[in-house]
């Protein structure tokens, strides 16, 4: 498949995440962690092996964190816990409801200490789907194994895969290391769908806080898609950046 130039000259990644101490009590225990990475979106990927996460998603706890910045603070939050999987585990999450004041001192603290792990380092960008964006895509249909083909949102492209978005509770059938085939949906100027095959490599769970209904996001990682319409996409995931440069240059 053809580079995205692009994308691959993209710069490094700015810091995200910065250490931390914090605790927080669910089921009546109270669950410590020291030295662990967090961002302004919460906490990730703590491995779980106290209860299944899934079965507490959307529930709201406090959460007390100590940051350790040069000068440390403290601050209290609540948070939404949140389940994540891969085909080698569970893992919890925690979505911060930061107030503002405590949000811009910890995005201040990351901006000027934090750090971006090689793990988010990656030869091509997430392109968000931003729906300002004529020619974005917005929308795929995707099935695994024999099972009904479903109709997702699209959260974010790469040349490399796609992170798909549903509240349909049949979501919950599309776990890591299935295979899936699906296809991207056009819009604006591409008339034509993009057809792909992939493999799931990470499902989180999030309980939507307007709807109340449980969300399943499917990170899938592209394997195939066919010769015939590969240029059309680097062409697309193309016209995309550069329409999100132009719409960032002008805001």
């Amino acid at each position: 498949m053809s580079t995205l130039k692009a994308a691959k000259a993209a710069a490094t990644p700015p810091p995200i995440f910065i250490r931390a101490n914090f605790k927080f009590h669910v089921l009546g225990q109270e669950f410590s962690f020291l030295n662990q990475a967090i961002s302004v979106f919460g906490v990730s990927a703590l491995k779980w092996s106290y209860f299944e996460p899934i079965s507490r998603v959307g529930e709201l706890v406090s959460i007390s964190v100590d940051v350790l910045a040069r000068e440390r603070f403290k601050f209290t939050t609540t948070g939404s816990l949140m389940a994540e999987q891969t085909v080698d585990a569970n893992m919890l999450s925690i979505r911060f409801h930061l107030q503002p004041q405590d949000k811009v001192k910890l995005e201040h603290a990351i901006a000027v200490e934090g750090f971006c792990p090689t793990s988010h380092m990656r030869k091509y960008p997430r392109i968000p789907a931003v729906q300002k964006i004529s020619d974005m895509p917005l929308r795929a249909i995707a099935q695994v194994d024999d099972n009904d083909q479903m109709v997702f949102d699209i959260a974010n492209l790469s040349p490399n895969g796609i992170l798909l978005y549903t509240e349909n509770p049949k979501g919950g059938i599309y776990l890591p290391g299935n295979r899936v085939r699906g296809q991207i949906e056009p819009r604006g100027s591409y008339a034509d769908s993009i057809h792909f095959e992939g493999i799931v490599r990470r499902t989180f769970q999030e309980r939507n806080l307007d709807s109340q209904n449980l969300a399943h996001y499917l990170g899938v990682r592209f394997s195939h898609i066919p010769p015939s319409q590969q240029d059309r996409f680097v062409d697309l995931l193309r016209s995309v950046l550069h329409d999100i440069k132009q719409l960032n240059r002008n805001s």
